[in-house]
């Protein structure tokens, strides 16, 4: 499920420039302030992407050292509800893994080395072939209920009660 978001925000800011703006009355300097603004902001959202989960980790890593050192200072039987949120923070933290781009280099990869294998599978035994090719559909379809529940909000999902509520669509199955 690759990430566009990049081109999303970019392509979201030239619409508004080349299509909106033109048709904003020039008699009405505050909307075309306020479409630059709106435009801007996209900018300034779309630069910081990648750092979004950089962000998220220094902020729980500076809070957990101060709840850390929290803990040591408050009375013992003050802290037990601290230190049970210390305890599930530091699990976590422990968690989070690489950085973004990294995940996206290798996933990137990865998804380049599939289709190296697949495209040359019809040299492969039929069953080697058909083993390669359930395994990339019924696994793909994972990818696939995540997108549709990603893009719901845009009201293009012919049947949206079908669609699976993002944070279930984004958990990761190891099995199907």
């Amino acid at each position: 499920m690759a990430n566009h978001a990049d081109n999303d925000f970019r392509a979201a800011a030239k619409a508004l420039m080349d299509v909106v703006a033109p048709a904003i009355d020039p008699q009405n300097p505050l909307a075309r302030q306020q479409l630059k603004l709106v435009v801007d902001w996209l900018d300034f959202y779309r630069s910081r992407l990648p750092y979004s989960m950089d962000r998220e980790r220094l902020e729980l890593a500076v809070q957990l050292e101060i709840a850390r050192e929290v803990v040591r200072a408050v009375p013992a039987d003050m802290g037990t509800s601290l230190q049970t949120a210390v305890a599930e923070a530091t699990v976590i933290h422990e968690r989070l893994g690489p950085r973004p781009p990294e995940v996206r280099a290798v996933t990137a990869r990865l998804e380049d080395e599939i289709s190296v294998v697949v495209r040359r599978s019809r040299e492969f035994a039929e069953e080697a072939r058909h083993d390669i090719e359930r395994v990339v559909v019924l696994k793909t379809r994972h990818l696939l209920d995540a997108q549709r529940s990603w893009f719901l909000p845009q009201s293009i999902e012919p049947e949206p009660d079908a669609i699976l509520p993002l944070d279930v669509a984004l958990r990761i199955r190891t099995t199907d």
